[in-house]
């Protein structure tokens, strides 16, 4: 009798109706043997939180591989979980989908402002550009009015001014 009890109990390492077909026994068998085996492992909550979760145990099990995908098994994890979840669930939800739409407007009036800046930018250059075409015509001109104020004095400096016509700059 014990050493079927023995190798009953190794068997939960199995799903339990892979184990109710190999023992050939109901479901209902398995189950108990299986709160059995948890007691012997000294999981005594675990039946208890069995049962309370018997149809809610997927939802359960989603929740516990999420949280360990995350890192977040911790008893201070869970707490601050249950903390805000307690809180206001759905106000949550709110505010994240509100501050995830913040955050796709700040990313679309960023780069539209980098949009901007690089137009202010290239109309900079194209001002610099400007810039140094007026002072390269203001240096002319000051060139262009230097040599004819020497001519203007050549001219009337001169005692025969025609004279001044065969002279070459």
């Amino acid at each position: 009798m014990l050493l079927s009890y023995i190798k009953k109990i190794k068997l939960f390492v199995k799903k339990p109706i892979d184990i109710a077909i190999e023992l050939d026994i109901p479901y209902d068998e398995v189950t108990e043997l299986e709160q059995e085996y948890w007691a012997l492992i000294q999981l005594y909550d675990l039946p208890l939180i069995y049962q309370e979760l018997k149809y809610g145990f997927d939802s359960f099990f989603e929740l516990f591989k999420l949280l360990k995908k995350n890192k977040m098994l911790s008893k201070q994890h869970i707490l601050k979980i249950l903390k805000y979840a307690g809180h206001d669930l759905p106000s949550l939800e709110n505010k994240i989908q509100i501050l995830t739409n913040d955050v796709i407007e700040l990313e679309l009036r960023k780069k539209d402002l980098n949009n901007t800046i690089m137009l202010q930018r290239a109309q900079l250059s194209d001002l610099g550009q400007d810039i140094i075409r007026y002072q390269n015509a203001i240096r002319l001109q000051e060139r262009i009015g230097n040599q004819s104020s020497i001519f203007s004095k050549l001219v009337l400096d001169s005692d025969n001014p025609f004279e001044l016509l065969s002279i070459k700059i």
